[in-house]
Order: C-alpha cells, then sequence, then structure tokens
C-alpha cells in the first residue's frame, strides 16, 4: 500500500468560506453545503454530481454528523435550495492496519487509485447491494473504481475544524 496521498492543502476554511443560499443544480460539486432537513437536523455534506443520458444527477454525501447506517447517496432535486460552503473539504486520511482483516464490501472506506481519490457509498440505500465511487476533490461519482488501489483509507475525517466554523456561522443566517 502506499503512503498517505498528497491532497492539496488550503487556508483554514474560516478565513475562505462562504455561505449563500443556492439552488443545488447552481452548486459546483465537489463543494461542501449546509442541508437542512425537514426535521430540522442540520447536515454539512459533500456536493455530488453523475452526468446521466439526459441530464445531470444531483446527490449530498453526508459528512458531519457521521452517518450511522454509513455513507450513501443522498438524492437532491435540482431546485432544492442548500447553503453552499463555496469551498472543497479537506481530508485527513490514515492508512489501513490489518488490511486482510476488513471487508472491503463495506462502504464508506476512501480509496486511491491512479484516477484519483475516491469515497466508497452506497448507491441506493433500499438495494444496498449497488455502490459508487466519488471523487473527494471534484464531487464526480463513478462507478467500479476498486481496480489498481494503491491507498486504502478505512479511516478519515472530513474537515473537523471548518465543518464546526460551519455549523457556527450557519446558526447565525
Amino acid at each position: 500500500m502506499g503512503s498517505q496521498p498528497t491532497l492539496e492543502r488550503r487556508p483554514t476554511l474560516e478565513r475562505r468560506s462562504t455561505l449563500e443560499r443556492k439552488e443545488a443544480s447552481t452548486i459546483t460539486p465537489g463543494h461542501l453545503v449546509v442541508y437542512e432537513a425537514g426535521d430540522g437536523e442540520v447536515l454539512v455534506c459533500l456536493k455530488a454530481e453523475r452526468e446521466g443520458k439526459e441530464y445531470v444527477h444531483h446527490y449530498l454525501i453526508q459528512l458531519d454528523p457521521v452517518p450511522d447506517a454509513g455513507h450513501c447517496l443522498i438524492y437532491i432535486d435540482p431546485e432544492h435550495v442548500l447553503v453552499d460552503c463555496a469551498l472543497r473539504p479537506d481530508f485527513t486520511l490514515n492508512a489501513a492496519v490489518g488490511e486482510d482483516r476488513i471487508n472491503r464490501s463495506d462502504v464508506g472506506y476512501i480509496i486511491e487509485t491512479q484516477a484519483g481519490v475516491f469515497l466508497k457509498v452506497t448507491e441506493d440505500p433500499k438495494m444496498q447491494k449497488f455502490c459508487g465511487f466519488v471523487d473527494i476533490k471534484t464531487g464526480e461519482i463513478k462507478r467500479r473504481q476498486e481496480r489498481g488501489v494503491i491507498g486504502f483509507y478505512p479511516d478519515w475525517q472530513a474537515d473537523g475544524d471548518g465543518i464546526a466554523h460551519i455549523r457556527k456561522t450557519h446558526a447565525g443566517l
């Protein structure tokens, strides 16, 4: 397995984030967004997209709080209003220990390949057998990225301090 990948480091979110309400279709994939769920819960998510045959499909991947049921794609209507943080998250990745004991059929881990660095997610929570891979830099959703893995990261975190800042700032909106 390779060493920890080098992901671009940027100034802290506290200095660069902006919170602007926008329709999902106008938010750049790969940005952090705030999703205000109908039950009043506030989720910090990664905005993702997949090119369909006729149009673009918009999704969210919940990053905070970390979902109990595992990471999955949450379909979002293109007109749904989200809070765009206008930033791509930084990820802290910790290499696998005792890889032979890890079930690679699970979702929620990050892999590194020659094509990029991807978070494995459940595509349809009801089916639980179809998985997608979200490029953590671009928010593009791809399939079948488990070949040629050079890094395997079951233990990772997305912008701990930055997410706390987003939550604090969002509360003031």
